[in-house]
């Protein structure tokens, strides 16, 4: 968490990595400002998000040594909740997307006539909204999958773009897929192959496969050159590495029939 104030904020989230049980788990806590709170109270909510209440004037250092202080009992309370069974559980609490490295909430807006579920990247206001044409915005398993893939086939594709031109790599082309397995892949003719569910992984997880697949541009294989050339584009891709299956792997599952 970076050092901030909350003294025009009423509320906000961050995103963390708890220990839950000797597993590593991503969890959002809201810290939200109270005027009658006297006291910090935090509570587990569900497995994958908590709730920090504060004092009106309360400072952002302030929750943070708070939160830091108390993340093993958090941890614990964490461990006993359910934790999501599903895409359509885990969108359902996690309605954000990583687009061209930040993360963007989604938002929704009714009204719009026709029947197809359509999107729209707001870069002003930093959100994806989802227009309906009425209806309850919480969606099954199969919606959320045509809506993430929809964002993820032209938004991977830019992101690769930022990067690629970055590093003055040119690459013939894209494609975003479902793979049982991989988060990414890179073929003998250099086209990568991205899996739809990078776009509900962290910016920097995102960045960090996109990085993976064009080193493999240059070295086809995980030899040490791999390794160092990986480490060049992504310092911490050792550590990037071990987050993506140690706490993300779970992802694989959602969304398949």
């Amino acid at each position: 968490m970076k050092p901030n104030t909350l003294s025009t904020t009423r509320s906000l989230i961050v995103s963390l990595n708890i220990d839950c049980s000797g597993e590593c788990l991503p969890v959002d806590v809201e810290l939200r400002r109270q005027p009658r709170a006297r006291y910090f109270r935090l509570r587990a909510k569900t497995r994958s998000r908590a709730l920090l209440t504060l004092p009106w004037h309360a400072s952002y250092e302030e929750a943070q040594d708070f939160l830091e202080k108390n993340l093993e009992w958090l941890g614990q309370h964490l461990a006993t909740k359910p934790g999501p069974d599903s895409l359509a559980s885990y969108m359902n609490e996690h309605a954000r997307v990583a687009i061209r490295g930040r993360v963007y909430p989604i938002t929704f807006s009714e009204g719009f006539a026709q029947g197809r579920l359509r999107t729209t990247v707001d870069r002003d206001s930093e959100s994806v909204i989802i227009h309906l044409a009425s209806g309850d915005s919480k969606f099954e398993t199969e919606t959320w999958v045509e809506i993430l893939k929809s964002i993820a086939k032209v938004q991977l594709d830019l992101r690769v773009c930022d990067l690629s031109e970055r590093l003055s790599i040119k690459i013939p082309g894209v494609s975003v897929r479902d793979q049982e397995s991989r988060w990414g892949s890179c073929s003998s003719s250099g086209r990568l192959s991205l899996n739809w569910r990078l776009i509900i992984l962290p910016p920097v997880l995102q960045d960090y496969v996109i990085y993976h697949e064009l080193a493999h541009l240059s070295e086809h294989n995980h030899s040490s050159r791999f390794w160092d050339l990986l480490h060049r584009y992504d310092p911490r891709a050792g550590r990037h590495d071990q987050s993506l299956s140690r706490d993300y792997g779970f992802l694989m599952n959602f969304g398949r029939g």
